[in-house]
């Protein structure tokens, strides 16, 4: 039986996303249980890899976006602004999926939800370490959908062909 004891932090960090589907969708723990796992579970590898929002909006294997949805829904607002080691945002790292050579962006979806839930704000603003935002990284890979998308969000018009 999945409890508050599950180690989210470790599935998400494993790509175990149908691990992680199943403990979100249970009834098994309270919602400030998942809340706890969500948001808190891991304070030292939080501040070294980011949350469990992070590690799912990376590159290498995301999670699907009902995973991401749900994390979305516990976490609310404060998860969307959560900073791993590195300044980054799981918006910052959501941008990252996407490249110029890619037949779709996978994380359009993703970044939409992100930025509905409260990261309209770290658009522009919020920098990682080497300077950039969620609009510059996406504006390197090249990836024009999803720099409309952030325009969007500061009412911006730009023809980007």
């Amino acid at each position: 039986m999945l409890s508050m004891d599950v180690d989210l932090f470790k599935l998400c960090s494993e790509k175990e996303w149908s691990e992680v589907r199943k403990y979100l969708s249970s009834d098994a723990d309270t919602e400030e249980g998942k809340k706890f796992n969500v948001m808190h579970y891991a304070d030292f590898m939080y501040r070294h890899y980011g949350t469990c929002l992070h590690l799912a909006c990376r590159d290498d294997a995301p999670a699907p976006d009902d995973i991401i949805k749900a994390m979305l829904d516990i976490g609310g607002k404060e998860f969307v602004m959560a900073v791993d080691v590195y300044d980054k945002t799981a918006l910052h790292w959501a941008c990252y999926r996407n490249w110029s050579g890619a037949s779709y962006n996978p994380s359009y979806n993703i970044i939409k939800m992100l930025i509905e839930v409260g990261g309209k704000d770290l658009v522009m603003a919020q920098s990682d370490y080497d300077g950039e935002t969620a609009l510059t990284i996406a504006t390197r890979w090249g990836a024009s959908n999803i720099i409309k998308e952030l325009l969007t969000v500061h009412q911006s018009t730009v023809n980007v062909t």
